[in-house]
C-alpha cells in the first residue's frame, strides 16, 4: 500500500511538471529613444537569462523591444514573478543603459516545480555608428551591421557577429563564436567553445582552453598589429591570401604543423612542432601556440 501511494505521488508530481511546460503568458514592451547624430551613441546592456539581437537602420533613434513569456501555469505567485521581470532603463546624452531585473525567487516545497520559468528576448535597432557593450549569463547574442565598438560577453551562450566594422571583442565561457564578413581588429576568447571568423582583419587575438579556431583573412586584409592564436586542447586553422604579409612563429606541444603548398622565406626554425619564417612583406607577427592541438595554414 505504501509503495502504491508513493508511486501515485511521483506520477502526480511528474504530471504537474509536464503540464507546467504548456500554456503561458506573453508581454511586449517597446521603447524609442531619439539620438543626436552629432554625438556617438553608446549602449550598455546587461541581462541574466535572455537572448539579445542588435540590428541597424539609417534613422537617428534607438528602438528597444522587450518580450517575455511565462512558461507553465499562471498561478498568482508565478504571475507576480512574471510581472516583476522588467528592464531598468536610463537614457541621457546619447547613452542608453539597460539592465533586465529579475525578482528573487522563493521556492516552496518541491521548489524545482514551483519556480517560474520566464523566456526573455531583447531586440535593439540602432544607428550604424553605435558603440555597444552587452553582457549576458545564459543567453545568445546576435549583432549585425554595426560600425562602432562591439564588446560582447556571455557565460553560457553563442555569439554571432555579422558585417560589422570596427574593434570587435568577444568572450564566452561555454559557447561558440561566429564572425562573418567583418573588418578591423578582432579579439576572441572562449573556455569551451569553437571560434569561426572570416573578414578583412587588421589584427586577430584568439585564446581558448578547449576549443578550436578557424580564421579566414579575406582579400584586402593587411596587418596593423601583431596577432596571437593560443589554445590548450584544440586545433588552429588559418586561411589567407598570398598578398598578406607577416612573420610567423608556430609552436605546438603534442600537435602537428601542416603547411602543404605554402611558400615562406627567411626560415629561422623548422622542426616537427616548431616553425619560424616570413610570408610576403612581413612587418607584424602571427604567433601560434597549442598544447594538444594541430596547426594548419592554407591559401584562400
Amino acid at each position: 500500500m505504501k509503495m502504491k501511494k508513493l508511486s501515485f505521488a511521483i506520477v502526480f508530481l511528474l504530471t504537474i511538471g509536464i503540464l507546467q511546460l504548456y500554456g503561458g503568458k506573453t508581454d511586449v514592451t517597446k521603447k524609442r529613444f531619439e539620438v543626436d547624430p552629432s554625438k556617438q551613441a553608446v549602449i550598455n546592456f546587461i541581462d541574466i537569462d535572455g537572448n539579445v539581437t542588435v540590428e541597424t537602420h539609417n534613422r537617428n533613434e534607438i528602438l528597444f523591444t522587450f518580450e517575455k513569456e511565462l512558461k507553465g501555469g499562471e498561478s498568482r505567485g508565478r504571475l507576480e514573478y512574471f510581472e516583476n521581470v522588467q528592464p531598468e532603463i536610463e537614457f541621457e546624452n546619447n547613452r542608453l543603459d539597460i539592465e533586465i531585473n529579475y525578482p528573487k525567487r522563493k521556492p516552496k516545497i518541491f521548489g524545482i516545480i514551483s519556480l517560474p520559468s520566464v523566456k526573455v528576448n531583447s531586440r535593439l535597432v540602432v544607428p550604424v555608428n553605435t558603440d555597444i557593450k552587452i553582457k549576458v549569463v545564459d543567453g545568445n547574442i546576435d549583432v549585425s551591421g554595426l560600425k562602432g565598438n562591439v564588446a560582447l560577453r556571455s557565460v553560457d551562450g553563442d555569439l554571432t557577429v555579422k558585417q560589422c566594422r570596427g574593434p570587435i571583442k568577444l568572450r564566452t565561457v561555454d559557447g561558440g563564436i561566429d564572425v562573418n564578413r567583418c573588418s578591423g581588429t578582432l579579439s576572441t576568447g572562449t573556455t569551451d567553445g569553437d571560434v569561426t571568423a572570416s573578414g578583412v582583419f587588421t589584427s586577430v587575438y584568439f585564446r581558448s582552453v578547449d576549443g578550436e579556431g578557424t580564421f579566414t583573412f579575406q582579400e584586402g586584409s593587411r596587418l596593423k598589429d601583431d596577432c596571437l592564436f593560443r589554445t590548450v586542447d584544440g586545433d588552429i586553422r588559418l586561411v589567407f591570401t598570398k598578398e598578406l604579409g607577416f612573420k610567423l612563429q608556430v609552436k605546438t606541444g603534442d600537435g602537428r604543423i601542416d603547411m602543404e603548398g605554402m611558400e615562406f622565406k627567411n626560415v629561422t626554425m623548422k622542426k616537427r612542432n616548431r616553425f619560424g619564417a616570413e610570408h610576403g612583406d612581413a612587418q607584424y607577427t602571427m604567433e601560434i601556440k597549442t598544447v594538444d592541438g594541430d596547426v594548419s595554414l592554407e591559401k584562400l
